[in-house]
């Protein structure tokens, strides 16, 4: 899936899948009371774990990729720190399998 954002802090890298941590996808509801789809899996970087996220149709499409064995791939994100774990996770915009 490939979505444009004029954001030069992405950075694009590819990755193997934890396929072993599986998937998840949930619906969100905010304070604020809107709803928001979150998709969550993990990628192995330099030996490392790291928790991926996607939010509403980048979700939805991971989602539907994921449905078939990915063993790599190539994701463009922001790195972000998880409030609640202190964690890096990776904020995925676009992805590709590989």
């Amino acid at each position: 899936m490939n979505r444009e954002f004029n954001q030069p802090n992405f950075i694009t890298n590819d990755f193997s899948v934890v396929a072993e941590k599986g998937t998840n996808f949930k619906t969100i509801t905010s304070k604020e009371g809107d709803t928001h789809d979150l998709f969550e899996f993990w990628v192995l970087d330099n030996g490392q774990e790291v928790h991926c996220i996607a939010w509403d149709a980048t979700a939805h499409s991971l989602k539907t990729a994921f449905e078939g064995p990915i063993a790599e791939i190539k994701l463009t994100y922001k790195e972000r720190q998880n409030k609640f774990t202190n964690a890096i996770d990776y904020s995925i915009r676009n992805y590709e399998v590989k």
